[in-house]
């Protein structure tokens, strides 16, 4: 995977993209803790034989979530209280709430591995107003993410392409938030949000609705044509993508997704969700 790059690395990328940004400066502390959070933790993957895995996806059902019951690791309870620490230090406003999200997990373990059960099946997860699901979803995110990444690479020789044509993950279930065009042909590969594998999947079309109608589904180009940002008006989707063929040279995936902030910036703001 492209996302096999040190925090170190990553970050050099981003400051020297935008030294001359300062509002978006201004979040990269934030990332480079999360980064390198993430690259301290890991657990062992669930193990499967390759029969088992090809006759899962053949059956449409990712590799993740036909394994059983996956367990909250005791592991996860650490790294929930170090992303909410850094969230508190860095979501201006949100300073008690995030205190009190700490303090969840001791105060209602239950409660806890259920959200957190909720959103590995889901990929969401209920709250009583967008602002609290948005940190909850924040905080839920990052505290499986590097699981979910390190499974992934354990288990990504066992997808085979030709077998898994979905839209969702065939490792963990997650939706794309990111894709790109190759090189070559110009064909597209969706990244899981929750886990960054790559996968193939059909060119046209939304990934989250299957809507092919061009008056309800197109993309929306930067001023170089690197970049594209696809919307769905039946589903209200969106989803951002690199064409590697204006890029040039391949490119850091884990760059590009912080890199493109602005187009889910704006994609938010028109209405659109992702994912």
């Amino acid at each position: 995977m492209r996302f096999d790059a040190t925090p170190n690395k990553v970050m050099t990328v981003l400051r020297a993209r935008f030294k001359d940004t300062p509002s978006f400066a201004s979040l990269l502390p934030m990332y480079n803790r999360i980064l390198k959070m993430e690259e301290n933790i890991s657990a062992p993957a669930p193990e499967f034989e390759p029969t088992t895995a090809r006759a899962l996806l053949e059956q449409g059902t990712p590799l993740l979530q036909g394994s059983g019951t996956i367990p909250i690791l005791e592991p996860m309870v650490d790294v929930w209280r170090q992303v909410c620490d850094l969230a508190r230090d860095h979501l201006v406003g949100h300073t008690d709430r995030l205190e009190e999200m700490r303090d969840w997990v001791d105060e209602d373990r239950a409660a806890w591995v259920t959200a957190m059960s909720q959103y590995f099946r889901d990929g969401e997860v209920s709250a009583q107003s967008q602002e609290e699901k948005d940190i909850l979803t924040f905080l839920l995110m990052h505290t499986w993410r590097p699981f979910l990444r390190g499974w992934a690479t354990a288990l990504a020789p066992l997808v085979d392409s030709s077998v898994w044509k979905q839209s969702r993950c065939p490792i963990c279930g997650g939706q794309p938030d990111l894709a790109y065009l190759g090189q070559e042909a110009g064909e597209r590969h969706l990244v899981c949000a929750r886990c960054d594998t790559e996968y193939q999947y059909q060119r046209l079309g939304c990934p989250f609705c299957g809507n092919q109608d061009a008056s309800t589904y197109g993309y929306y180009p930067d001023e170089e044509g690197v970049y594209r940002l696809y919307a769905c008006g039946n589903c209200k989707r969106y989803l951002k993508v690199l064409d590697e063929r204006q890029a040039g040279a391949e490119r850091l995936l884990m760059v590009e997704r912080i890199a493109t902030i602005e187009m889910d910036i704006s994609a938010l703001q028109a209405g659109y969700r992702g994912a």
